[in-house]
């Protein structure tokens, strides 16, 4: 009875769309494509590139939209509380996005667009934008089923919100231009892997989505996601030999205490105006050797902490690859030395990689780094 409620939950899942924000917070809107619609009404047909420039603001309690036609000249206003966008080769800001649109009124005059798709179609564009299609075959259904449960867990969870997913690294990258890029000999891989996971994902020893995250290099062992993200159940770790092969297994980056305390003001509001960083100490760290807690130290006694997740949120993620680093401090500067790519939790792509050149089947893969879950054809 469970597993039957589950099979009809997932059904219908796949038979709606998923809601993926491309923009949020955008005072202006450049919208370019063909045979654009705006709110269901008849565009205009033919090979001209149709562009339009949207804004929106409250008038008198009420929601207008303004549309700026760059063919025509013409501005047009609509009293409407969201605008449905559809058309052919959509572009919203330059960027290639799905061919039918919601922008959406945010506080402060700003827009977020949010588009709509079926569940292969997303995967078709995430696949190549999460690991690149030229890697052996049984990696790529490995990451086919972690991304499909990963979109299903989050459609769940944001089931009350405008968006299911975020187009980016805050959730699952969506690239339509690096998948539209892609050579034929790879194309036909993601097609393949995507055609022989078809409606295969993992779930819990009760039936329930699983959480699959996953990152690029662990750095030799992953990490719980409590210990990251706070809040979560025991996922399992493992200690992962196989990531060494990467190219994110060892890095120095270098930062100034200057340097740093511009960031952590821009970020976090502090420190204030008086207080000068005088150094940094890694006071916590979970069993993986991950960064777990930070203190700096400032002027006039003033004491601060973040997480280790949070500092590579102020730095940048790509600047502090993981929280799997040590701190040398030396002549008002500190040089972070470290290994691995990423959150550490789940599966690791780079030793799914090493795996699957081993001969090692998508199956083997999934369980080695999510140990607690089980693989069910759902669909």
């Amino acid at each position: 009875m469970i597993l039957l409620f589950f099979i009809l939950m997932f059904s219908s899942v796949e038979a709606e769309s998923l809601r993926v924000r491309f923009i949020d917070g955008k005072k202006t809107i450049r919208l370019s494509g063909y045979n654009i619609r705006f709110n269901g009404a008849a565009g205009r047909p033919g090979f001209n590139l149709n562009r339009y420039e949207i804004t929106q603001n409250l008038v008198q309690r009420q929601q207008v939209w303004r549309i700026y036609d760059a063919e025509t000249k013409k501005t047009q206003e609509f009293k409407w509380r969201k605008l449905r966008v559809e058309g052919d080769f959509v572009r919203v800001n330059w960027r290639q996005v799905a061919n039918k649109l919601d922008l959406l009124p945010e506080p402060s005059q700003k827009i977020s667009v949010v588009g709509y798709m079926k569940m292969e179609q997303y995967l078709k564009v995430v696949l190549p934008s999460e690991m690149p299609a030229n890697w052996p075959l049984e990696a790529i259904k490995a990451q086919a089923i972690a991304s499909r449960t990963y979109a299903y867990l989050k459609k769940k969870q944001r089931s009350r919100y405008d968006y299911d997913l975020e187009s980016s690294v805050n959730d699952q990258v969506f690239d339509l231009k690096k998948s539209s890029s892609m050579k034929m000999q790879e194309r036909i891989m993601v097609l393949r892997a995507l055609r022989e996971t078809r409606g295969k994902m993992l779930v819990d020893k009760f039936g329930r989505v699983f959480r699959a995250y996953y990152h690029s290099d662990c750095g030799g062992e992953t990490e719980e996601p409590h210990n990251v993200w706070g809040g979560h159940k025991k996922m399992g770790t493992v200690k992962d030999h196989q990531c060494p092969a990467g190219p994110h297994s060892n890095w120095v980056r270098r930062l100034s205490f200057f340097e740093i305390a511009g960031k952590l003001k821009l970020k976090m509001g502090w420190p204030q105006k008086s207080q000068v960083l005088e150094s940094l100490k890694v006071v916590k760290r979970t069993a993986s050797g991950r960064v777990l807690k930070v203190r700096f130290n400032f002027s006039s006694g003033g004491l601060r902490f973040l997480s280790g997740q949070s500092l590579r949120e102020v730095l940048g993620y790509s600047f502090l690859k993981s929280t799997k680093f040590q701190m040398i401090q030396k002549q008002g500067k500190i040089q972070f030395i470290g290994s691995g790519f990423g959150h550490g939790v789940g599966m690791c792509q780079w030793g799914g990689r090493r795996l699957a050149s081993q001969g090692w089947s998508y199956q083997q893969i999934l369980k080695r780094y999510y140990p607690k879950s089980k693989l069910k054809k759902i669909l």
